[in-house]
């Protein structure tokens, strides 16, 4: 029978069986939901142990100290040099340059022209100079003609007193001459000096000469004093001819050697005064070649010991023939940071300045205990080395001996078969 609803339901309590089913519906509706509801929490697992891992064995890369030669060696490039320069200048006279006619490296022969001076004042003395000698050979050849001159007392008489007055004209100007040189103590005062001694002495012949001619014409025998004065006046102007010339000459500056020139003063151009002495110019012999080297390890090298000088491909034995240490007190400072080697049989046609390699043994040492210098480890005035004994490390202090740039010489603290530790 189909159970109806009452039309008034809270006014009824249901019975047993009613609620017994409605409990039952309930459940089955709530337990699939409950079911579910299980997989919205993390599922707990099982925490394992950790595993176990072996520790890796270490392995060392070891060098075995060995008995070996070491040699301690300074290799480098040197230049060809040439030992034999030769300074050219105006010696005996300054004045204003008027050209130079070389060039650095050039090569040139012993009297190439080098430089010149100019010289309109000495070529107007000159020409004035063959006047003064054509007019005493004139003179000489009228005394010869008129030996019978009733005038050559009076001359002879003003000459001794013009002579008498050159005299004191140059002891003057050398007096002169002498107070600048003591102040000045230059090479070109004291020249001065010495040229105004010369005129003096010059200046006191003619004197004597007139006043010979004087009394010779006082006591009857003008005619012969006059003549010999006449070719002493051709012999002094002849002399001073001869001195002026000399000196144009000295304006011109020619090569004294062949070689090749490797300085020009370019401090003084064209136009400018030079004095005497002043280098214009040096000329080197090519053929007298030495290399010269030049580093900040030339106190290595010593006198007289070999080096091997490669050349072109080609080595040659050199000798150390200079070094800083082997220099007199007042050599030039430049060559005190140099050294030079004398090579035997050079190649024919080297220039100055051609490049060649050097290699000096300084020192060499047979059957000693070698050690590559990446090994030896310094912790301050400290060495030590890490070697392996036994598959252990330890540290060993060393005293070394010979270094060179990759090697070292062990003198204690290592024996022969000791693995040194490389890494």
């Amino acid at each position: 029978m189909k159970a109806t609803c009452p039309s008034r339901p809270g006014l009824s309590r249901p019975g047993p069986a009613r609620l017994r089913r409605a409990v039952c519906g309930l459940t089955a509706a709530v337990l699939p939901l409950l079911a579910g509801s299980c997989y919205l929490f993390p599922r707990e697992e099982k925490i394992l142990a950790p595993p176990l891992i072996e520790a890796p064995e270490i392995s060392y890369e070891v060098k075995e100290v060995e008995r070996k030669t070491i040699e301690k060696t300074v290799m480098g490039s040197g230049t060809m040099v040439s030992v034999v320069q030769v300074d050219h200048y105006f010696e005996h006279r300054g004045g204003r340059l008027r050209a130079v006619y070389v060039r650095v490296g050039e090569r040139v022969e012993a009297g190439d022209l080098v430089a010149v001076l100019h010289t309109e004042n000495l070529e107007d003395e000159i020409e004035q100079q063959k006047l003064l000698l054509r007019k005493a050979e004139i003179n000489y050849e009228r005394l010869v003609a008129d030996a019978e001159d009733d005038t050559a007392a009076e001359l002879a008489a003003l000459d001794v007193e013009s002579a008498r007055l050159a005299l004191a004209d140059a002891e003057a100007e050398l007096a002169e001459a002498r107070r600048v040189a003591d102040i000045d103590g230059s090479k070109a005062a004291q020249r001065r000096v010495r040229e105004l001694e010369s005129a003096l002495e010059h200046r006191r012949i003619a004197l004597r000469k007139a006043e010979i001619q004087h009394r010779r014409i006082q006591g009857g025998a003008a005619a012969g004093a006059a003549l010999q004065t006449a070719a002493l006046d051709i012999e002094l102007s002849r002399l001073k001819l001869r001195g002026l010339e000399r000196e144009l000459a000295h304006a011109r500056l020619t090569a004294s050697v062949n070689g090749q020139v490797v300085y020009v003063n370019t401090q003084v151009t064209e136009g400018d005064y030079i004095d005497a002495y002043r280098t214009v110019a040096t000329i080197a012999d090519p053929e007298a070649l030495q290399v010269q080297y030049s580093g900040l390890n030339v106190d290595e090298f010593e006198l007289g010991r070999q080096v091997d000088v490669r050349i072109d491909e080609e080595t040659y034995s050199g000798k150390v023939v200079m070094t800083p240490g082997s220099l007199p007190y007042d050599a030039d400072e430049s060559l005190r940071e140099k050294i030079r080697i004398q090579v035997e049989d050079l190649p024919p046609g080297l220039d100055i300045g051609s490049i060649a390699r050097i290699s000096y043994v300084v020192d060499r040492k047979e059957d000693v205990l070698v050690l590559p210098r990446r090994l030896v480890m310094r912790y301050g005035t400290r060495r030590y080395v890490r070697v392996l004994v036994d598959g252990l490390k330890q540290e060993r202090d060393v005293q070394i001996g010979l270094e060179t740039p990759t090697e070292v010489e062990i003198v204690k603290g290592l024996e022969e078969g000791d693995l040194a530790i490389v890494r």
